[in-house]
């Protein structure tokens, strides 16, 4: 049971007047949000939380295939997801950006959940 959360400010979403509780495919949509953007070493109660993005992705010339892997590792272990079905990288050197597009499954429902996520790097 989690807290709806604002986009992309991510404070608790009171516009309706009242606490909105998540169902699960919301709770865990919302999950996988916040985690790929949650630093490794951010959280000062548990450093090893986190996508390693300073060590791995934020560098010069960044593999493909490990950032793949990184992108690949942070969805399936969050709590909910049952697949990766899809995993898209795509970088635009011009601009520094790297966007992420990936298809998962999930708990409690059939239907495949698309996100897609923009980083300047």
């Amino acid at each position: 049971m989690d807290f709806a959360l604002t986009v992309p400010q991510h404070d608790i979403d009171v516009s309706s007047g009242d606490l909105e509780i998540l169902g699960t495919v919301d709770s865990i949509a919302q999950n996988l949000r916040i985690r790929l953007q949650f630093f490794l070493g951010e959280w000062f109660l548990d450093r090893r939380l986190g996508v390693p993005y300073y060590q791995q992705i934020l560098v010069k010339n960044p593999g493909t295939n490990l950032v793949r892997s990184v992108f690949r590792k942070a969805i399936t272990t969050t709590p909910g997801v049952i697949s990766l079905d899809a995993l898209e990288t795509d970088y635009e050197g011009t601009t520094r950006t790297l966007t992420v597009a990936f298809t998962v499954t999930v708990q409690g429902t059939d239907e495949p959940l698309d996100f897609s996520f923009e980083f300047i790097v």
